[in-house]
């Protein structure tokens, strides 16, 4: 039996955002994501976070 190489949602955002020409992205705000915008940040899209949950820049 052989192993299936998986591609992982991150993974899979980051090759089509550079497939679309996309060089950065927006944060929205909330904790449920944090991973996803870390994931994409590593892989070499700046994240334009424009508010927070305080209202503090």
């Amino acid at each position: 039996m052989t192993a299936l190489a998986m591609t992982t949602i991150p993974e899979f955002l980051i090759r089509r955002f550079r497939d679309l020409k996309v060089d950065e992205g927006f944060r929205i705000i909330g904790d449920y994501a944090l991973k996803l915008f870390d994931y994409l940040y590593r892989g070499g899209f700046p994240i334009l976070v424009t508010t927070d949950e305080l209202f503090i820049i």
